[in-house]
């Protein structure tokens, strides 16, 4: 141990570089390898004072070529309960959308599947990463319905998560061709099982006053009252975990 540690402080000396698994080190001390550091490291010390642990849940930060690392806290947006981050943003519109005719009424149960009469918005579709097993995702959905004949239409959108329904909402439109309402659906979801996860909407006619009239959903029916910016359908996912547990 004695010679070791002497041909260490002397190849100190010749070169001012040491190398660990390198013979042409580029800095002070340059590893080749991996580092298992089983205590503090502390950084921004000098020959008599040594340099800061960092305290807990700070970040160690590049200061940049002209400075030396340092601890930093972090700066994340805190979330819901106090304790959930902000993780991830999604945002997607569709201006296909989908024609409806009439199905029937009914009632529609939690963690059904997305078959049937269920008609999916295919460009709402989206794959979401969940890392963390204490979370909670909120999925807004907002489209338009609009009719092509005089009376009633009834129908009925859900939001999907793995095909299975967790959010729906029924609504109707009244009044004369080319009538139209806001549809609107907000979900959240809390302790998602962590791994990916895709959310898709879904939408089905119910019972029409004409059988054989149409209901466009995201889309315009009857184009002297609505175009297609209008008329189009967004979906926003919000994806908030706690990273410190």
């Amino acid at each position: 141990m004695y010679n070791f540690i002497c041909l260490l402080f002397i190849s100190g000396l010749t070169f001012a570089q040491v190398g660990i698994k390198t013979n042409n080190p580029t800095s002070t001390l340059d590893v080749n390898g991996d580092l298992n550091v089983n205590g503090k490291l502390h950084v921004g010390g000098t020959d008599n004072v040594v340099g800061d642990a960092g305290a807990k849940n700070k970040a160690l930060t590049s200061n940049g070529l002209d400075g030396g690392a340092s601890w930093d806290e972090v700066k994340i947006p805190v979330g819901y309960q106090g304790g959930l981050y902000l993780t991830a943003v999604e945002a997607h519109s569709d201006r296909t959308g989908l024609d409806l005719s009439e199905t029937g009424y009914g009632t529609y149960s939690a963690n059904e599947s997305l078959s049937g009469n269920w008609t999916e918005i295919a460009g709402l579709s989206k794959l979401v990463e969940v890392t963390h097993t204490t979370n909670k995702i909120h999925v807004q959905f907002q489209t338009t319905a609009q009719m092509n004949f005089s009376g009633s239409a009834s129908f009925a959108c859900g939001i999907f998560m793995d095909n299975q329904l967790k959010g729906v909402r029924v609504d109707i439109v009244r009044g004369n061709a080319g009538s139209f309402n806001i549809v609107n659906i907000n979900s959240s979801f809390n302790n998602v099982s962590a791994g990916n996860h895709t959310f898709k909407v879904a939408c089905r006619g119910r019972t029409f006053s004409n059988a054989l009239g149409s209901l466009a959903i995201g889309k315009p029916n009857t184009s002297a009252n609505l175009n297609a910016d209008m008329a189009q359908s967004s979906l926003s996912i919000y994806v908030l975990e706690d990273l410190l547990n």
